[in-house]
C-alpha cells in the first residue's frame, strides 16, 4: 500500500540481557535505526519516585546512564512532543519483574509506534528484528494499523478508538447532542479490536512466553519455534509470505509483502490461517479470527 501506516509493536524479553548495559546500547542502537529516517530527540523517565519532565537527548551515553539508575522503572524515546503533527515514532523500554507464577521473572519490554510510508518498513524490520535478537524475546508482533490510536491500545491493553468528527461517525447524533457523547458510545471502526484487547488483558500475566494474537508481524522466539515443530518446519508451512530465521533459533512471520491493515482481503485471509498455525503456541483465549464477524 501506498498510504502512510502506523505500525505499533511489542516484545517481552526473556531474560536479563535488557539490563545489561553493553546489550542496550546495542539495543538503542538498533532501534534508533527502526525509526529511520525519523530521529528519537526527546525523552522522558518513569522512576520509582514518578514522572520525569521531558528533554532533548544529549548522547546516547547519557541515556545508558539513566537506563542504569536502580530507580529507571521506563525509559521513554520520541522523534516529537506530540503524534499528531506528522511522522512520528516513539520507543519504550520498561523493566517488569513478576516473580513465581507460570511466568519467569521478566527484565523488561520494548514497545515502538511509528509512521510508516513508502518502503521505510524494510529498515523498521530490520531494526526491530536486530533488538529482538539482541534482548533474547519470547514473542512479539507488528501491528499495521491506518490510525495510531488502533495500535497503542494493542500494546496497552486498553479500551481505545480514535477521535473523529462527530459527523463522520454518527451523523444522525443531533449537534446538540454530539459533545455529550463518549467516544465509547461510537459504533466500532472496521479496524477495531477492543474486543481482542479486553480478552487478552484477562491473562496478560502468559503473554510473553506465549503470543498474543495474530497480526501483520509475528517475532518468536527460539522456544516458540521449538514447540511449533522447529526452524525447518515453521519456514516451510507458516501461511505467510515471509518466514525467515532470526540466527539465535527465532523466526520471523509476515503475512504481506507491505504494512496493510487488518480490513484488507488478504489480510482477513492471512489472519485467519495463521491463527490456526499458530493455536499451540497463543495465549489461552478463545480463537479470535475464526469468530470475528466482518
Amino acid at each position: 500500500m501506498n498510504t502512510t501506516m502506523w505500525v505499533g509493536t511489542q516484545f517481552r524479553c526473556a531474560n536479563e540481557k535488557i539490563v545489561d548495559l553493553g546489550v542496550f546500547e546495542s539495543m538503542l542502537a538498533a532501534m534508533a535505526y527502526a525509526c529511520g529516517p525519523l530521529t528519537l530527540t526527546d525523552y522522558f523517565t518513569c522512576t520509582t519516585s514518578g514522572i520525569g519532565q521531558q528533554r532533548s537527548v544529549s548522547t546516547p551515553e547519557n541515556l545508558v546512564r539513566l537506563w542504569n539508575r536502580k530507580t529507571t522503572v521506563e525509559l521513554h524515546l520520541q522523534s516529537s512532543r506530540r503524534m499528531d503533527d506528522g511522522p512520528y515514532a516513539s520507543v519504550f523500554f520498561g523493566r517488569s519483574d513478576r516473580p513465581g507464577g507460570e511466568v519467569p521473572p521478566t527484565s523488561g519490554e520494548v514497545t515502538m509506534y511509528r509512521t510508516v510510508s513508502g518502503d521505510e518498513h524494510a529498515n523498521f524490520l530490520l531494526g526491530l528484528k536486530r533488538a529482538f535478537v539482541l534482548a533474547d524475546g519470547w514473542s512479539g508482533h507488528v501491528h499495521a494499523t491506518t490510525e495510531g490510536a488502533f495500535a497503542y491500545g494493542e500494546n496497552g491493553f486498553t479500551s481505545m478508538r480514535p477521535w473523529r468528527r462527530w459527523d463522520e461517525d454518527l451523523p444522525e447524533i443531533p449537534l446538540s447532542e454530539r459533545g455529550k457523547r463518549s467516544i465509547f458510545d461510537r459504533p466500532p471502526h472496521a479496524e477495531d479490536t477492543n474486543d481482542r484487547v479486553e480478552l487478552v488483558r484477562t491473562v496478560r500475566s502468559r503473554v510473553g512466553p506465549r503470543v498474543r494474537g495474530t497480526y501483520w508481524g509475528t517475532l518468536l522466539g527460539p522456544a516458540l519455534v521449538e514447540e511449533l515443530g522447529g526452524l525447518a518446519g515453521l519456514i516451510r508451512d507458516a501461511p505467510v509470505v515471509v518466514a525467515e530465521p532470526l540466527g539465535n533459533g527465532g523466526a520471523y512471520l509476515q503475512l504481506t509483502p507491505t504494512p496493510e491493515p487488518i480490513t484488507t482481503e488478504t489480510m482477513q485471509r492471512g489472519l485467519l490461517a495463521l491463527e490456526r498455525f499458530l493455536q499451540p503456541v497463543l495465549v489461552p483465549t478463545p480463537p479470535y479470527w475464526a469468530t470475528r464477524t466482518s
